[in-house]
């Protein structure tokens, strides 16, 4: 399963269950929302479909807006779960970052030569970790 399917999975079951869901990428050096906080939608396939993947990771500056986003809206997502789906390999230092949430860092590494970069994150985020 890639990222995009497992996005899928996690954009239904938070349909079926009436949850929120915002979705934000980052990469070629910038960061967008590509889905906005609302109920999560029925069919999220074409909008994974149209997000590209690769190029330079902000990781830093992705992990900074989200903290301060969430802080912002925290009355309304008192629950809130951060998902980060990334293969961890980023130039940017990542320091000491308090994000307000759970996290939970998807390792989307599929190189011959694994390098283990998303364990180091997590364990420096303090987020549950899993590899894809």
């Amino acid at each position: 399963m890639n990222a995009k399917g497992a996005i899928h999975k996690l954009a239904q079951a938070a349909y079926f269950k009436r949850q929120s869901l915002c979705l934000m990428t980052f990469g070629n050096a910038h960061i967008e929302t590509a889905l906005h906080p609302q109920r999560a939608p029925k069919n999220i396939l074409p909008l994974l479909e149209s997000i590209g993947a690769g190029g330079g990771t902000p990781l830093r500056k992705a992990l900074v807006q989200v903290s301060e986003f969430i802080n912002q809206q925290s009355y309304q997502y008192e629950k809130c779960k951060l998902y980060l789906f990334t293969d961890g390999r980023t130039r940017e230092s990542i320091g000491t970052l308090t994000i307000g949430c759970d996290v939970m860092l998807v390792d989307t590494e599929n190189s011959t030569v694994k390098l283990g970069l998303g364990k180091e994150l997590a364990h420096s985020l303090k987020a549950q970790y899993v590899h894809l």
